[in-house]
């Protein structure tokens, strides 16, 4: 995560669930308060992820049942 063009930080405290059973290009987004105490940030974050088909690699095959996150 960077704040301020600072990377120090290395997470969030949210907990989502990321559906997987259907293709497509999903968004999840969250806003949360900084835990120090004097002048916290607001911190709003995003995370994009595309669900497709699982394939083998050699054949272009589809797997059945077998999703992939990119």
């Amino acid at each position: 995560m960077v704040v301020d063009g600072e990377d120090r930080r290395d997470h969030l405290t949210a907990n989502v669930v990321l559906p997987l059973k259907e293709n497509g290009v999903y968004t999840v987004h969250g806003v949360e308060r900084e835990r120090k105490k004097t002048d916290p940030k607001i911190l709003v974050w995003k995370f994009e992820y595309t669900v497709e088909d699982k394939r083998l690699s050699q054949t272009g095959q589809l797997v059945s049942g077998e999703k992939v996150m990119k």
